[in-house]
């Protein structure tokens, strides 16, 4: 394997990294010839070099042919430095880290920064080597390399127990100057939820959780948190704990109280308070009794009928997670988050026992797909079966090439619309009945379609077909229709 620049010349001291069906990994370096010698395992679906000279590549190995050695092309890539600081000005302690994950526009105003968050989260813990990573020093500065030229990104601050502040989304590219970055202390609690008998309660399904500090600014667990160190305390947490998080400005050891309203199925509505404590001291878990209304329960079976998998073209896999919308006859909601269970995605918990309009959600643009109807399903405590159909779903698979024809790297932000574009408005404005909007991930496979027509427009960064922004397509049951579209400038 081989990492060189479009001139030929070899690239050492490069990272290499790989990627199999759950995560990125790293390989190794490239020695002084630009070269990496090295065994891989099997599975392997893509790989990537990051330099911090360059920018980041990476080739899907299926577009590679077996016979010839493998050489990845970087391009130089620019460097932005900044300042990180306290809100009172004062410099945070040792352990921060920037990261910067290419963006393209700003959708805070618009549709809000929780879908921005969740997929830099991800890129994040999945190792993702196009997110570029800077370390804090002890004066407060940061450098960040490998820059593309005309790309705007997003960037989020972290560690040593800070928080990048809430409310503000950094937008920069390699042509800004100096930025500078605020941090809040980051305050937290875990909370545990059992019943009288001190039983654990699936804190995961609820129809109302409200948590709120006068004294604080809420924040969602975004790449700041993780950055912070507390992924992995979340992601270990039992199913009736959950994890508060609070951005302050305060330097005590504690803020607080924190209120938390809930309301989880099955039990009564009860209202608490906690004190939050600062997360890098070990944060304390408070054990919150609710009262059960004692009604009878039944489980959901969601079973997923009928083959995607060889019209997919690729190896389809059950979303990472997933969710069922309940809501009853009085209008009560019910959010029943799912996890992968060998081939079937399970809910352990259980609802009172009624009749539902249920509707399934998966994560994301992702398969299996979602329901677009609400179905009408009767719970009892023998339980209940949920069926989402996949055969009678189609999909779209989106050919992206760079400006030099290459395949695209990354991740793409865009929106799926029914129907084909009509006459603009007097304004000139062209509209359409949203479908989804979501970032867009290699395979690039856009599961879950119902069969019609959809208009795709890729904006951050921005795509263009043979007619232009607009890629219409029409999908069909069972089938994958496939759009080409080539990279522009913004």
């Amino acid at each position: 394997m081989r990492v060189s620049t479009a001139e030929r010349l070899p690239i050492a001291s490069a990272q290499l990294f790989a990627r199999d069906s759950e995560r990125w990994f790293e390989l190794g370096v490239t020695d002084s010839d630009g070269l990496w010698s090295g065994e891989t395992r099997d599975g392997i679906r893509s790989i990537a070099a990051r330099h911090t000279d360059f920018q980041p590549g990476q080739l899907e190995l299926a577009d590679v042919d077996a016979s010839v050695d493998v050489t990845l092309i970087l391009a130089p890539g620019g460097v932005l430095c900044g300042t990180v600081r306290t809100t009172d000005g004062g410099i945070p302690i040792a352990g921060l880290r920037v990261l910067a994950h290419a963006r393209g526009m700003s959708l805070s105003s618009e549709f809000g920064d929780q879908g921005q968050l969740e997929r830099l989260e991800r890129s994040l813990a999945d190792g993702d080597p196009s997110a570029l990573l800077a370390s804090v020093d002890a004066e407060g500065s940061f450098c960040l390399s490998g820059l593309e030229p005309d790309t705007t990104y997003e960037i989020v601050c972290g560690g040593g127990g800070y928080v990048l502040s809430p409310g503000s989304t950094y937008l920069l590219s390699a042509r800004d100057e100096a930025p500078h970055l605020t941090v809040e202390r980051l305050f937290g609690a875990v909370l545990s939820f059992v019943d009288q008998a001190g039983s654990p309660i699936d804190a995961r399904v609820y129809n109302l959780l409200e948590l709120w500090c006068e004294h604080a600014n809420a924040t969602s667990f975004g790449p700041s948190a993780v950055l912070c160190g507390v992924s992995s305390s979340l992601g270990e947490l039992p199913a009736n704990c959950l994890l508060a998080l609070f951005a302050s400005g305060t330097a005590a050891g504690e803020v607080g109280p924190m209120m938390i309203d809930h309301h989880f199925a099955g039990c009564l509505r009860g209202r608490n308070e906690v004190m939050l404590n600062p997360v890098d001291k070990e944060v304390a878990t408070e054990v919150i009794q609710v009262d059960s209304d004692r009604s009878p329960r039944g489980i959901i079976e969601v079973v997923f009928t009928g083959e995607l998998t060889t019209t997919y073209g690729y190896d389809a896999q059950l979303a990472r997670s997933g969710a069922l919308r309940l809501e009853d006859r009085s209008s009560t909601q019910l959010h029943l988050p799912l996890t992968a269970r060998a081939s079937q995605l399970a809910f352990t918990g259980a609802v009172p026992v009624g009749q539902y309009s249920v509707r399934y959600r998966g994560a994301g643009l992702v398969y299996p797909p979602m329901t677009e109807a609400a179905v009408q399903l009767e719970v009892t405590e023998s339980g209940a079966r949920f069926e989402v159909p996949l055969d009678r779903f189609g999909a779209i698979r989106l050919e992206l090439r760079d400006r030099h024809g290459r395949p695209f790297v990354g991740s793409v932000f865009g929106s799926v619309a029914r129907g084909v574009p009509g006459p603009p408005d007097p304004f000139g404005k062209v509209r359409q009945t949203m479908h989804r909007m979501s970032n867009f991930a290699a395979p690039f496979v856009l599961g879950g379609l119902e069969p019609g027509t959809y208009t795709i427009r890729l904006v951050a960064p921005r795509f263009e077909g043979r007619d232009g922004n607009a890629l219409v397509v029409r999908v069909e049951s069972g089938v994958v229709a496939s759009v080409s579209a080539t990279r522009v400038m913004n």
